[in-house]
């Protein structure tokens, strides 16, 4: 009987494991997003693509340091409607940069919760079955709400579910830092398998995913002055990820 595609993903995620057990490998890229980069990139040996699809057959690969607590970012997608809704939310909610003619803003939406930016606007999700749409509403600084058509349907989160988180390899990293620069040395494996919508929107209820909007400024270069989405999406905290999946199997 051949192999899946699954099971041969995991296959070489386990040999490349195996290869580089007890190893240390420079980081490629400064900050959070250096361990999965150079898993990646020196493990892997894949180009950075950034696109919608797994990084390998059937899997998405997800590499984080082990006993960080930091938020992972599940997939990034503006909400789909209204048209280019990330900046129409700039456009309107935002603040005006420090520098630049233009409006910013970094700030997280919670289903649990009203979360106030720079004390101005308040931004919440909320979720509806029947409509089976999740909604970002926004408030006045009174808790009136003032906006009410900002969502993303159902159908679209669970299309993202289904093709981008379907299948994880979700890989630990010890880490060091030696002359100003980090180290990784990767070690466990634990594959998420089978997400639901479902659970999704039940996690968005109760604050345990966020949706994170951050949308700057380019300060260099020859977009400089101009916005810069920063990559806002959904995330979750590393420990809550097996809250998504109906399968935990460590490798």
């Amino acid at each position: 009987m051949s192999k899946t595609d699954l099971e041969q993903s995991l296959e070489y995620l386990q040999e490349k494991l195996v290869e580089y057990k007890g190893v240390w490998v420079e980081s490629s890229r400064s900050h959070d997003t250096g361990v999965g980069h150079t898993f990646e990139e020196k493990i892997l040996k894949k180009v950075e693509d950034n696109l919608a699809d797994s990084d390998l057959a059937s899997l998405e690969i997800k590499a984080h340091r082990i006993n960080s607590s930091s938020k992972v970012t599940l997939f990034t997608k503006a909400p789909d409607y209204p048209s280019r809704a990330n900046t129409y939310i700039r456009n309107n909610f935002g603040v005006n940069d420090e520098k630049y003619p233009s409006k910013v803003i970094h700030t997280s939406f919670f289903g649990n919760r009203i979360n106030y930016y720079k004390g101005e606007y308040g931004f919440k999700l909320e979720s509806n079955d029947n409509e089976q749409k999740l909604y970002l509403r926004i408030y006045d600084k009174n808790a009136n709400m003032i906006e009410t058509e900002i969502y993303w349907t159902y159908a679209t989160l669970s299309d993202i579910l289904s093709k981008k988180i379907h299948n994880i390899g979700f890989v630990e990293a010890k880490t060091k830092k030696k002359d100003g620069k980090e180290y990784f040395m990767y070690q466990k494996l634990t594959v998420l398998m089978k997400p639901s919508i479902k659970k999704f929107i039940e996690n968005i209820n109760n604050g345990t995913i966020q949706f994170d909007i951050r949308i700057g400024i380019y300060r260099t270069g020859k977009n400089q002055g101009k916005p810069h989405d920063h990559g806002s999406g959904f995330r979750i905290s590393k420990n809550d990820f097996p809250k998504l999946f109906e399968i935990v199997k460590e490798i």
